[in-house]
């Protein structure tokens, strides 16, 4: 598996006990011997088949009780620390899963299994109808600045987001998907804030979805029975700069001589998201395109992400130091040339340009669906049937004018317009 392979894959699937599974529970029950009270396990043992059967994921989840200690509006009485841990150390002593646990100390990452191909193919007869997914327990989160999910009191707004998404989903569930991996597709849409609801608030497809996808097998994907056309936002972020300081972008806000037009794209959005310049050039120094930058066609094989930087450092023990000279330089370059916007850099900005971005895209995904046409969100990008992408893109524009915007769209498929 080279570079590109790894780099484009999904990380591993968050647990999601997101199936409707119920109906199941009695023959997964039987069929892995156990009490037919069994729930958890039953719906653990699903999600990691469909998820082995699709994507081929390793699925990820907390041996950590504080994970599971959740205000209330966000419980699942199956989704708990002893029941979970339970479930798949049950699976793991019986030889239904590759198991890898989190050592403590190891910050930042999780336990994960996969289902074995026998597993696999025990439970496949029990799944072979076809799934409906399972009513999220809430669809407005809010997180705090560290990543926590946090109460609150609801109010019209939150009512109001819960009402339109719900007759998102209700739109979604409904529609004729195709393509690989169609259980992995349909999946509800959740808005996910930070730090109050100013702050993101981006439509994220629960458990990934084709939000996930490369963007080939993006293109694979069919609704409707027709294959889709991605409908994105030109530059959206640096738009919503240039416009909160009264002025127009520049034709392309990404074009730097010496460096890729991608890598810029990282750099410039990561200097509106950040907070310091240090914690931004850090993150542009190590980011695989400005490995690729630096190291061109001497980039390691790697199967995994902490396998690729763990080699890097090996062979190229100088990487760091020019990795991070040349992050510096491409950001002073951007500073340079975007001066305009220049006091927006480090402070964060980028999560109100989200919240922004997504209300445009609640309102373009909801007049879409009124219109009897699934528009998926990727954020600032949108999948329609191809014979429809003419409409979308009149209303993506229309939304962004309503927050002042002038939106210029570009189609990712090539399907020419008009």
């Amino acid at each position: 598996m080279g570079i590109d392979d790894w780099f484009d894959r999904p990380r591993d699937a968050a647990l999601s006990l997101r199936f409707e599974t119920r109906e199941r529970w009695a023959p997964v029950c039987d069929m892995l011997g156990v009490p037919d009270h069994k729930q958890t396990l039953a719906a653990v043992t699903v999600a990691g088949v469909v998820e082995a059967q699709g994507t081929g994921r390793k699925v990820s989840y907390s041996r950590t009780r504080q994970h599971y200690e959740l205000p209330h509006r966000y419980r699942d009485p199956l989704y708990t620390f002893t029941r979970i841990k339970s479930a798949v150390d049950w699976l793991d002593a019986e030889g239904l899963i590759d198991h890898w646990r989190r050592l403590p100390g190891q910050r930042g990452w999780q336990s994960s299994f996969r289902a074995r191909p026998e597993m696999v193919d025990l439970l496949l007869p029990a799944m072979a109808s076809g799934m409906a997914w399972r009513t999220p327990q809430e669809v407005v989160i809010l997180k705090n600045d560290a990543g926590e999910v946090i109460d609150y009191r609801d109010n019209r707004v939150t009512n109001r987001m819960r009402r339109v998404l719900i007759e998102i989903n209700e739109g979604i569930r409904d529609v004729e998907l195709g393509g690989s991996n169609v259980e992995l597709l349909r999946r509800p849409i959740r808005r996910i804030f930070k730090g109050g609801f100013e702050l993101g608030g981006r439509l994220y497809a629960e458990g990934g979805a084709w939000q996930m996808l490369p963007k080939a097998q993006r293109a694979q994907v069919t609704i409707q029975g027709e294959r889709v056309v991605e409908v994105d936002f030109e530059q959206i972020h640096p738009t919503l700069a240039y416009a909160e300081v009264g002025l127009p972008p520049p034709v392309d806000t990404y074009n730097f001589a010496g460096y890729s037009r991608s890598l810029c794209k990282v750099a410039l959005n990561a200097m509106l998201n950040g907070r310091s310049p240090n914690g931004v050039r850090h993150s542009v120094a190590h980011h695989r395109l400005m490995a690729e930058h630096i190291l061109g066609s001497d980039l390691p094989e790697a199967h995994t992400h902490s396998d690729f930087w763990s080699r890097v450092a090996r062979l190229y023990p100088k990487y760091a130091k020019e990795a991070h000279n040349s992050a510096a330089s491409l950001m002073e370059a951007i500073e340079g040339r975007h001066s305009a916007i220049a006091s927006l850099f480090y402070t964060g900005a980028g999560m109100r340009f989200q919240w922004l971005d997504s209300q445009i895209a609640e309102v373009v995904v909801l007049t879409m669906i009124r219109e009897g046409i699934v528009a998926l969100p990727i954020h600032d990008s949108f999948l329609v049937p191809a014979s429809k992408a003419d409409l979308l893109e009149g209303v993506m524009c229309e939304a962004a004018a309503r927050f002042g915007i002038i939106g210029k769209c570009k189609r990712s498929s090539g399907v020419p317009m008009g």
